[in-house]
């Protein structure tokens, strides 16, 4: 009887230290992340969608993860958790495409048309960059991809009365364990108080963390090549430009 890998990983709970590599400098997160186990199905329908319709968009996720500065599988992680790689896809709140990106968002980044698979991977791997330098740069590089990750899912204005509610308890939310924590207070009306930006579902967040983490830990296993080709990324004290400010200069975060 062959057990999938992917069945191995996610039986049982799991703990995983979020590894990123890229500019030829390796930085590691050393925070253990508990990750929710898959079930055999779950993983069985993961395993099928890598080997049927992944190829369908991984050159964008390449090339789009390199141009930007992000690992194409951080970027695919984000688009199976947001949409299954369903480029049709629709949630309730009214996001579309591939990486799901919002129509607010979607204006501030330069993106024309949510549904366009190239734009939305453009869009989507620009905005996790953008929201990358966003955060304090003295943190490790693990660290700054959680809070962008955050952001992400969240949106960087809730991110920030976050830190606000830390501060008030505290706490240090640059790390997991405590963002975790704090994360869904967003949803509580006890805690309006502290916010700037109103109430939000801190709890979905922690959810689309994870779970990217999960999936960008098994397409780090499924290809191990990307470790590689990672290396030859941009320097990330290369400015980046949205996809409407190609021909202008550097932004500032």
């Amino acid at each position: 009887m062959k057990i999938s890998l992917f069945v191995l990983l996610f039986l049982f709970p799991t703990i995983l230290f979020f590894h990123l590599e890229y500019d030829s400098v390796y930085s590691s997160l050393r925070q253990p992340i508990v990750l929710t186990p898959m079930t055999p199905l779950e993983s069985k329908k993961l395993n099928a969608d890598i080997q049927k319709i992944l190829p369908q968009w991984r050159k964008k996720f390449e090339k789009f993860g390199h141009k930007y500065n992000v690992p194409w599988t951080l970027v695919a992680a984000v688009a199976y958790q947001e949409s299954k790689w369903d480029n049709e896809a629709q949630s309730y709140t009214g996001v579309r495409g591939l990486m799901q990106i919002t129509a607010a968002t979607a204006e501030h980044i330069g993106i024309d048309d949510r549904e366009d698979a190239t734009q939305s991977i453009q869009g989507g791997s620009y905005y996790l960059r953008y929201l990358y330098e966003k955060s304090p740069k003295y943190l490790s590089s693990s660290d700054r991809w959680i809070q962008a990750l955050a952001g992400y899912n969240i949106g960087w204005a809730h991110l920030r009365d976050i830190h606000r509610l830390a501060r008030a308890k505290h706490m240090n939310a640059y790390r997991w364990e405590n963002l975790k924590k704090l994360l869904p207070l967003k949803a509580e009306e006890k805690y309006r108080k502290h916010f700037n930006f109103g109430l939000a579902r801190g709890n979905e967040t922690v959810d689309f963390v994870e779970s990217v983490i999960g999936y960008y830990q098994i397409l780090n296993i499924r290809f191990p090549e990307r470790s590689f080709k990672q290396r030859t990324i941009a320097s990330i004290t290369n400015p980046i430009q949205s996809p409407i400010q190609q021909s202008q200069t550097s932004l500032n975060f």
